[in-house]
């Protein structure tokens, strides 16, 4: 993201492009390398400025390594994206996909109070949330993070007595279980021992019943 014009914007692209293509060399001599390269892309979104062979209404510029004479693509593995925010003039009624959404969000976010209702999705909110974020200082940003901590304390607290009461409940439905059965064998004239190596109750209990 590049918030003003600076001489040579363009070439300062192409220079970090280049040097993200040119560290994929092997630092090994002799590693038999052929060159074969991941692509980069350098994405730029310019705010308050355009490129210096823009045109009035384009704002998204896809520049890579090509034939001038035939426009054929030299090498795939090389791009510059460039996305001006001042060219980009839709409204919130004219956003055709996903893209036009990110663009509008970026260039108008810092006066709106509220997500509209073109961006009312789950990774918009989730931009927001993060911008809400970042415009914190910096002690509220802590007393936030200690908010959120305690929360899931909570959360993770409450989550475990939860498990522990079902836990429980299991364990004591199934004791009445075992009782009951119990009280039925004691009544067949089964003896305790047997009784007590076929179910989860001590002699002394199923004597007791």
């Amino acid at each position: 993201m590049q918030r003003k014009r600076h001489k040579n914007f363009e070439d300062r692209a192409v220079y970090y492009a280049c040097r993200c293509i040119s560290d994929q060399a092997p630092n090994l001599q002799g590693s038999g390398w052929e060159y074969d390269l991941k692509k980069v892309y350098m994405i730029g979104i310019l705010d308050n400025f355009v490129l210096n062979y823009s045109r009035e209404a384009v704002y998204f510029h896809d520049a890579c390594v090509i034939d001038r004479d035939t426009d054929d693509l030299v090498s795939n593995k090389f791009w510059c994206i460039f996305i001006e925010l001042l060219n980009f003039k839709k409204s919130d009624s004219y956003l055709d996909n996903q893209l036009d959404k990110w663009l509008y969000a970026l260039k108008n976010m810092s006066k709106m109070d509220e997500i509209p209702v073109c961006l009312q999705q789950p990774i918009f909110k989730k931009l927001f949330n993060i911008a809400e974020y970042i415009k914190l200082t910096k002690e509220e940003q802590m007393s936030y993070d200690q908010e959120l901590k305690n929360e899931w304390d909570n959360n993770s607290a409450l989550s475990y007595a939860k498990e522990k009461g079902v836990e429980e409940g299991i364990k004591e439905g199934e004791r009445r279980k075992a009782i009951s059965t119990a009280r039925e064998l004691k009544k067949m004239g089964i003896s305790l021992n047997q009784i007590a190596a076929a179910i989860e109750l001590s002699v002394e209990e199923i004597a007791a019943l």
